[in-house]
């Protein structure tokens, strides 16, 4: 068995749009629409989904300036268009779900005693666990704070240890350290790097699992989606009908991800869907509907 389809001994989820679908791609295009402005391109959700806030506000702030037309008024401020966001997304958390598949994985791994289960969000403690709150199946199994990686994790502020987000790899190294501990005080081995293996959405969430020397599932989101296809590809032509509306520092930025992204990767596996996940890649028992437990989901 190869390195890449061997059983792993922990499984790290990241949280947004991996476990939960959440509605900030469409906040961000509704703040910009009802601003004035045009939402964002694909290749610019593509190239954000998966950073935090105000980052994200600083990227439709830039599109604004660029698209702003009206010489007698001021393109909107940086605080505008927070504000504007912020109400937006609030007004709009109500649209939050769990991503279709994602409890039955959760279920699956948490019934195996063998592995050990985190998530890892680029975020803090706190607003993660208002959002695993929200679902049984996470807030259950999650319950455990050590277990949500955050960028304020209890393990890092007693270290003083600084964290970087997404896509540098600390989170996932971090992770790593955590679980060890708790493994090795229950007698078990400490696991490797390539003993983990991570879910995500994002580019950046990607990049940052492959960087800690993980193994990763990307399952991307509809934003990400068609991007997605043409990285694994790896093949620079297929970026021509990117380089149409991106900017050239956009597109440097797509082609460096190809080096990371491309088929020789082993340690990538891109799947559609969480549905049905093919367990058997990775030296486990697909589980049948009757064999892992279920609860009722709701908000």
């Amino acid at each position: 068995m190869t390195a890449s389809t061997k059983k792993p001994l922990v499984i790290l989820f990241d949280l947004d749009d991996t476990l939960i679908l959440n509605p900030t791609s469409r906040a961000l295009d509704s703040t910009l629409t009802q601003s004035g402005y045009p939402p964002l391109p694909p290749h610019l959700h593509a190239l954000t989904t998966g950073y935090h806030s105000k980052l994200l506000v600083s990227t439709i702030h830039s599109w604004a300036h660029k698209h702003h037309k009206d010489p007698e008024t001021p393109a909107p401020t940086y605080d505008h268009l927070w504000e504007t966001y912020e109400r937006i997304w609030h007004e709009r958390q109500h649209e939050i779900t769990l991503r279709p598949g994602a409890k039955e994985v959760i279920e699956t791994v948490a019934a195996d005693p063998e592995l050990d289960i985190a998530i890892v969000t680029n975020t803090f403690l706190a607003r993660a666990k208002r959002k695993t709150g929200m679902f049984p199946v996470l807030k259950d199994n999650f319950e455990n704070n050590y277990r949500i990686v955050t960028l304020d994790h209890p393990y890092a502020v007693a270290n003083a240890r600084e964290v970087r987000r997404k896509p540098h790899p600390d989170l996932y190294q971090l992770a790593l350290e955590v679980v060890n501990e708790e493994r090795i005080h229950a007698g078990k081995e400490p696991a490797k790097p390539d003993d983990c293996l991570v879910f995500e959405d994002s580019i950046i969430g990607v990049k940052s699992g492959l960087s800690a020397g993980m193994r990763v599932v990307w399952n991307p989101v509809e934003v990400v989606r068609d991007l997605c296809r043409v990285l694994v590809e790896g093949k620079e032509k297929d970026l021509d009908h990117w380089e149409e509306k991106a900017e050239d520092e956009e597109m440097e930025k797509l082609k460096d991800h190809i080096n990371l992204f491309g088929k020789e990767n082993p340690g990538l596996h891109v799947v559609d869907t969480l549905e049905g996940f093919d367990w058997g890649r990775y030296g486990m028992e697909t589980p049948t509907a009757s064999s892992v437990p279920t609860q009722p989901e709701t908000v």
